[in-house]
């Protein structure tokens, strides 16, 4: 009889400790886990070297962000300013575009433009999309981003 007083609670514990161990969202990292993730490609016209990468440490499912865009002429990687550019994207497996309208908001030097306004709602693949106006004429340049939990 003292032995089922005293293994009732150790079992009561241990089935707690197991249904919130079931609850938590399996392998999804916390952001100091995450690395500082950075994709690259070149525009349409091949003239462009993109580089893109959230502005301060990993990205982030949820919260807004600001990002930082890196462009270079791709024959002579000098930066490539002036520029207006463009942001769209979504995630066209989902068929629906990004949450939020980000927008360029200040050149920082050396081709690196920030951009605000940044969200995704999401785990999975994103389609990032910049049109880069510039005194030689317009690019685009597309990333596809994966990102996870």
């Amino acid at each position: 009889m003292d032995s089922l007083v005293v293994f009732r609670p150790l079992a009561q514990i241990a089935l707690l400790l197991t249904v919130a161990a079931a609850c938590a969202r399996p392998g999804e990292p916390t952001a100091e886990a995450q690395p500082t993730a950075r994709w690259t490609a070149r525009s349409t016209t091949e003239r462009i070297v993109a580089a893109l990468q959230p502005e301060n440490g990993p990205y982030q499912i949820g919260p807004l962000q600001s990002w930082v865009l890196q462009l270079r002429h791709a024959d002579s990687e000098q930066p490539v300013y002036p520029a207006r550019i463009g942001v769209n994207g979504g995630m066209p497996e989902h068929g629906h575009g990004l949450p939020t309208q980000p927008q360029v908001t200040e050149y920082l030097q050396d081709g690196r433009y920030r951009i605000e306004g940044m969200k995704f709602n999401m785990a999975g693949k994103w389609v990032l999309l910049f049109v880069i106006d510039t005194p030689d004429g317009k690019d685009r340049v597309q990333f596809e981003v994966e990102l996870e939990w």
